[in-house]
């Protein structure tokens, strides 16, 4: 049986289609990102994203000097990986920043209660 162009069924069949392609579209490209463990490769995926974050940026600022350099170069990858190292190590919004436990500082109190409960069930 022919579908009539702009019939019923052929709305809903190309609606159905549509939808179709945008839910497993986006499927596949939200389990891409996990593969994405670098800054190389979030750049060799998303290169158009990130060159506008740092279209963003006011590279004149003190310290961004060598992403500023980067950029000129057309060296993404190295723009974004000074722009991440002037993140880690600039003294830019100390508020922000917090210092990172150690393993013993976190698990401390919660092996200490396992160890009171483990002895308590013993006895």
């Amino acid at each position: 049986m022919l579908v009539k162009p702009f019939s019923s069924t052929f709305i809903y069949s190309l609606t159905f289609a549509l939808i179709t392609i945008v839910v497993f579209g986006s499927a596949t490209a939200q389990s891409d990102w996990k593969q994405i463990v670098s800054v190389e490769d979030i750049c060799q995926a998303y290169p158009q994203q990130m060159n506008q974050m740092l279209d963003q940026f006011d590279l004149n600022q003190p310290g961004l000097e060598q992403v500023k350099s980067a950029r000129k170069d057309s060296a993404l990858v190295e723009a974004c990986q000074a722009l991440l190292d002037y993140y880690r190590t600039g003294s830019t919004a100390p508020h922000l920043r917090q210092s990172i436990p150690t393993v013993t500082e976190v698990l401390r109190p919660r092996l200490i209660r396992f160890y009171k409960m483990y002895l308590s069930y013993k006895m």
